[in-house]
């Protein structure tokens, strides 16, 4: 048709690469159930979650941010991972860092007198 070009229209070439899901990529996928759950999207890939199975080939080429809904019609939101999101996804635990600890991690981040660390 009109706009279309090796598959997709003209809006999703325009969009580029960053705007939708590829293969390979890390995606977060919000469930109902589950708060977050971080997944690499593949071709045959699958992700059973309690709303049923989601085939990733279903996510590849779609606009991140957008509802997949399974054959059952359930539905997951596949999100972009942004640093304000790895934090909700990741599990925190409490570490206790000794002297020698320290020194070795900041000997090598090549810190030097004036630099910022953040915790």
């Amino acid at each position: 048709g009109r706009g279309e070009r090796n598959g997709r229209n003209e809006r999703d070439r325009d969009a580029g690469p960053s705007d939708a899901v590829g293969e390979g990529d890390l995606a977060l996928v919000l469930d109902r159930y589950v708060p977050f759950k971080l997944v690499s999207v593949t071709q045959d890939g699958t992700l059973q979650t309690r709303n049923g199975l989601f085939k990733m080939k279903d996510w590849i080429g779609r606009e991140w941010g957008t509802r997949i809904m399974n054959e059952q019609g359930k539905d997951v939101m596949v999100v972009k991972p942004t640093p304000e999101l790895w934090t909700r996804v990741l599990t925190h635990r409490t570490q206790i860092l000794y002297l020698p600890d320290i020194s070795m991690v900041l000997m090598k981040l090549e810190l030097k007198p004036g630099c910022v660390v953040l915790e």
